[in-house]
């Protein structure tokens, strides 16, 4: 259950309302720094060695969420500030289930885990519906083309959701929450070819803020081998 909150219910929900107000280019960007908070969650919760290369890594990770940052501040809207809060809220949620997994659930085989996991996350959405219902927030349902929506939603949860998740849970079993999460490497390049095809705007400043984050999570990524080394 507390998996299925950490890495699913809360960040689907906390990044589908940023991408109300912030274009796509930058919220995949902030999802990149999930390796950046699996570092400091393996130091609190597992008990990791602090390196210099992991102190290096989170600094420049923090400095390129900076710069990523200035981009969407130069609009002063409250809904950008929540939105890149709501970027990262569901990174740091990334990282801390990442290193609890590790911790608690080493010995639940990923298909079992994934099922799981998701299962509970569907759940507490469904409850989350039902009380907002009760106290009339609920939001319109889009009925244009409903059909294409529901195997859109069925595809995007097989093939987005519930397989990669099972090789997810294998890669923490086998080389840990920061190696697992440095898939977010390729994240930012797909999402700044997408968000290009579909005609979003995209600031220079942001790729060297990407480039910054990307450099930092490669020297997190490196501590691994230099402890071994040692």
């Amino acid at each position: 259950m507390i998996i299925g909150f950490g890495n699913s219910a809360i960040p689907f929900v906390l990044y589908a309302y940023a991408a109300l107000y912030l274009p796509s280019s930058l919220s995949v960007i902030l999802n990149s720094t999930s390796p950046m908070f699996a570092a400091l969650f393996g130091f609190l919760l597992l008990g990791d060695r602090l390196t210099i290369n992991k102190y290096i890594g989170v600094i420049l990770g923090s400095l390129g969420v900076g710069i990523v940052s200035s981009v969407a501040f130069t609009d002063s809207s409250l809904e950008l500030y929540l939105s890149i809060a709501a970027c990262m809220g569901a990174a740091l949620l990334y990282g801390l289930t990442g290193a609890y997994v590790k911790k608690r659930a080493l010995h639940i085989e990923p298909k079992q885990l994934t099922i799981g996991s998701l299962s509970f996350a569907g759940l507490f959405l469904i409850v989350l519906y039902l009380f907002l219902s009760l106290i009339n927030l609920t939001p319109e349902i889009v009925t244009d083309g409903i059909g294409r929506n529901i195997l859109l939603v069925i595809l995007f949860g097989i093939m987005c959701t519930g397989i990669p998740y099972i090789v997810y849970y294998r890669l923490l079993q086998e080389i840990g929450p920061v190696k697992a999460l440095t898939v977010t490497y390729l994240m930012p390049v797909f999402g700044l070819i997408w968000s290009l095809m579909y005609g979003e705007k995209f600031v220079f400043i942001s790729l060297v803020g990407l480039i910054v984050i990307l450099i930092g999570i490669y020297v997190l990524s490196l501590h691994k081998e230099n402890e071994k080394s040692a």
